[in-house]
């Protein structure tokens, strides 16, 4: 009886131990399994944000080089129009020979508004004069155009640019306001103290300096070396 009892006695120890020690191991394995299986969700989650921050960092470089490129073809027209605009010697015609005929035909081959046919037969001093004057008022119209279109485009996407390079556009496009603005005041009074027409030609030379600087900036970001 008491060597039964014995081996009842041992057999439960034992296998409460093996119990024990199956639980240890089985536990052991599946807390493996898991930092496993964690791990692995762990990479593949930081992969994908990887992934998701490569793929919006790589489309905002684009976004940015699409930006300074059209920004930059705006920026240009704006220039040469102010350029066109404020420049001091224009051919014309002798308008002052044409007969009325003439003019008349003259002025609807030119697409004269009403106001400025007017303005061409009001003016003492001449059909030339009158018709410089018109011209004028027209380049600046589109000088004044042109810059328009630079800022909106500009103010639409300058927050894809980085801020040094924001900066040397807005500089660039203030210039060729206060020039285009000189430049109307000379039309308006060209008989003023002070000499407009002078004063929208060397804010006009403060642009050419800041033209080749964004010129450096815009090819170094298109074209890294390296």
């Amino acid at each position: 009886m008491s060597e039964i009892l014995e081996q009842l006695i041992t057999s439960g120890a034992s296998g409460a131990f093996g119990a024990f020690l199956l639980i240890k191991f089985c536990g052991k394995k599946w807390i493996d399994n898991r930092f496993k299986k964690d791990l692995e969700r762990f990479k593949a989650q930081k992969l994908y944000e990887f992934d998701l921050l490569l793929t919006r960092k790589t489309k905002w470089h684009e976004k940015e080089h699409e930006v300074l490129s059209e920004a930059w073809k705006k920026l240009i027209k704006a220039h040469n129009s102010l350029k066109f605009a404020i420049r001091e010697f224009k051919s014309f015609p002798d308008l002052n020979k044409y007969s009325d005929k003439m003019l008349k035909r003259f002025m609807k081959v030119n697409n004269f508004t009403e106001d400025e046919q007017n303005f061409m037969k009001e003016r003492n001093e001449g059909y030339v004069f009158a018709f410089s004057k018109i011209m004028s008022y027209r380049d600046l119209n589109e000088a004044d155009k042109a810059l328009s279109e630079f800022h909106i485009y500009f103010d639409e996407n300058r927050i894809f640019l980085r801020q040094h390079i924001k900066e040397k556009f807005s500089k660039v496009g203030d210039y060729i306001g206060s020039s285009g603005v000189s430049q109307k005041m000379n039309l308006s009074d060209p008989n003023a103290i002070q000499d407009f027409g002078l004063r929208a030609l060397e804010k006009e030379e403060k642009i050419k300096p800041l033209i080749k600087d964004i010129e450096n900036i815009v090819q170094k970001e298109l074209f890294p070396e390296g």
